[in-house]
């Protein structure tokens, strides 16, 4: 009797990281996201590497994913923390 076949989970521990770029003669960031389990990788190129746009890619990430999203680790860029906004634009913490 052969062996039963195990099931694969993936991890879904996606790891986030921004890289400058060149595009033509234009800087550029390059957001990136790899799921470490699968190697699926996810890119946008953005022209800057600001709040909205990091928004914008995690909504992409998560709408183009073929499985559910459960852990992300970054690079403790900026770009993926409320240290990039004016104090004022932070969200307020609830207790």
């Amino acid at each position: 009797m052969a062996p039963e076949k195990k099931k694969f989970i993936p991890l879904d521990l996606f790891v986030l990281t921004v890289q400058k770029v060149r595009k033509d003669q234009e800087k550029c960031d390059l957001f990136v996201a790899i799921d470490r389990s699968t190697k699926y990788v996810y890119v946008d190129l953005h022209s800057k590497a600001s709040v909205n746009e990091s928004s914008a890619f995690l909504k992409n990430l998560i709408a183009h994913c073929p499985f559910k999203i459960t852990k992300i680790l970054t690079d403790k860029g900026a770009q993926f923390t409320y240290e990039l906004p004016a104090r004022h634009l932070r969200p307020k913490n609830k207790t």
